[in-house]
């Protein structure tokens, strides 16, 4: 009988560890780490407000604790996503500098280059979320608060 209730005791022991676990489960997450939209930004320490998948880089659907100003982030997964997932809305089709392709180029269009960093890109493009170098607005919700989006496409003080 002893055997029976020391049984039922770990069994009861490991469901409350378990369920303890459960409800704190992403407290106190670091900028970078997962969050849930749903705890409002409890997730997250120091600051570090929940943001939507939708808005970074990465596109795991992750939602991630990160600075609430994106281009602040310290870490890569909280890199903001730049630009929408579709191309350039009607905007593509410019050529670079002269209208000439730069070398091992592939037509010299907006969004032809490859980048990991938009220091990859040229001058005026930033490195959007497919890894292609692109404008970096097309409008003014596309830029930091405060800013922005001109008719040259680049987030810039009013």
């Amino acid at each position: 009988m002893n055997i029976a209730k020391t049984s039922l005791l770990r069994g009861a022991l490991v469901a409350a560890l378990g369920t303890f676990a459960l409800a704190v489960g992403c407290q106190g997450q670091g900028e970078g780490e997962r969050c849930s939209l749903l705890n409002q930004n409890h997730d997250c320490l120091n600051g570090l407000v929940c943001t939507a998948a939708s808005r970074l880089k990465l596109e795991d659907g992750v939602n991630r604790c990160c600075p609430e100003d994106l281009t602040e982030a310290e870490v890569d997964s909280c890199l903001p996503r730049v630009g929408g997932g579709s191309g350039l809305g009607g905007q593509g089709g410019e050529t670079g500098t002269g209208g000439s392709t730069s070398a091992g180029g592939s037509g010299g269009t907006v969004g032809d280059e490859e980048c990991a960093y938009t220091s990859d890109c040229p001058d005026g493009l930033v490195c959007g979320p497919q890894g292609k170098c692109q404008p970096e607005c097309q409008d003014d919700i596309d830029c930091a608060d405060g800013l922005v989006c001109t008719s040259a496409q680049r987030c810039e003080a009013p």
